[in-house]
């Protein structure tokens, strides 16, 4: 060291208060790290829950399947779907959806209809729209027609095959979907995030719960077993302070506080009893509510406004092709050359009706990307 100038970036009294407050930083380090490790064996243990119900159901279904009588041979006529999506006022679109038949020994078996509302990036929207239905067909319970347990594991084993191959940690999307047995006949809705299915039966209205910060389940769940904290950031209740969502496929960093792809699963609905199906992003529900979507459908198949909505007037005259008296109806104040690439002109009613929904979210002022699949049945 001899002949070396040497240049001290601290002084003694720096380094002393330095050295000081070392015990207790070192403290709080160790603090954070055992509330971290309390939060991973929380986690650990929910998987093991889920781990055991699991393994509980194989043993019911197989046992169940054992004296499960042959189904009839008749298979029900898939509803008639259609789905449009826009980038809306965002810059570009992290929406993507599916609506497909699945076939099964050269019949149509399954219908599956699903939204994926990406956030942070457009890949694990993608990656679900390319993968979760090849899982779902995979698993083990759609054979034995547990339509629920089977989304279940299919939306949490898309979740973790997506968190293992990706290194983009604040990637997320949320998944709204609906299965449906053409054989059997039963429907099954599921969620996980604030995308949302709506089915319309002859007798009730059945909607998704939308897995927000905001609501005081899922904020007590965050915070009994996360011990995370929510907080309003922009008038927006969210995760941390940072995340809009409470559960959701990805968003891997956001694991440990809680935000689980652990979708909600709703009861099995006849099939039989379906007048019609919609599927949408929070784009379109954060500024048309559930009633409004009803009566907006209602008045486009029955051929009159049904009810007294805005909405539901304005969908109506969008679908007969009068764009001008729809905005009208709600008051737009959108720019003329937004609202050109707004089109209601496709051929079918499925399609017209989700254009003139996406477009009446639209002039409602909808900040995010607007996607809307409508499925009726075909008479």
């Amino acid at each position: 060291m001899s002949g070396r100038n040497l240049t001290f970036i601290y002084s003694e009294e720096q380094i002393e208060e330095i050295g000081q407050q070392l015990p207790q930083n070192i403290q709080t380090c160790r603090s954070r790290i055992e509330e971290i490790d309390q939060q991973l064996e929380q986690y650990n243990d929910l998987i093991k829950q889920l781990d055991d119900k699991i393994r509980r159901a194989d043993s019911l279904i197989a046992e169940r399947c054992r004296d499960q009588p042959d189904l009839s041979s008749f298979v029900s006529e898939p509803l008639s779907v259609n789905c449009t999506t826009v980038t809306g006022r965002r810059s570009s679109n992290e929406d993507e959806e599916v609506a497909t038949i699945v076939r099964v020994d050269g019949q149509q078996r399954y219908q599956f209809l699903g939204v994926f509302d990406g956030h942070g990036g457009i890949d694990a929207a993608s990656y679900c729209k390319q993968q979760l239905l090849k899982k779902l067909i995979d698993t083990k319970f759609i054979g034995f027609g547990q339509l629920g347990l089977a989304l279940q594991e299919a939306i949490i084993q898309t979740d973790q095959a997506y968190c293992e191959q990706t290194d983009k940690g604040q990637v997320g999307t949320t998944v709204a979907c609906c299965l449906i047995d053409l054989k059997r006949g039963l429907v099954v809705a599921a969620n996980s995030g604030d995308a949302r299915v709506l089915i319309k039966t002859k007798s009730s209205i059945y909607t998704t719960v939308d897995h927000k910060p905001s609501d005081e389940r899922e904020r007590a769940r965050l915070r009994d077993n996360f011990n995370t904290g929510v907080f309003d950031f922009g008038g927006v209740m969210r995760v941390n302070g940072t995340l809009a969502v409470s559960r959701a496929i990805g968003d891997l960093d956001f694991k440990i506080y809680g935000v689980l792809a652990l979708p909600q699963i709703y009861e099995e609905i006849q099939y039989s009893d379906v007048d019609f199906v919609v599927v949408a992003c929070d784009g379109m529900w954060d500024v048309i509510s559930n009633e409004e979507a009803v009566q907006a459908v209602e008045s486009c198949i029955s051929g009159k406004v049904v009810g007294d909505s805005d909405v539901a007037k304005a969908v109506f005259a969008y679908f007969n092709d009068d764009l001008e008296e729809g905005d009208k109806i709600l008051k737009s104040e959108s720019d003329p050359a937004e609202l050109e690439s707004l089109k209601v002109n496709k051929k079918d009613i499925t399609g017209k009706i989700s254009q003139s929904l996406v477009r009446a979210a639209f002039v409602k002022n909808s900040q995010d990307n607007i996607t809307c699949i409508v499925a009726i049945v075909d008479k």
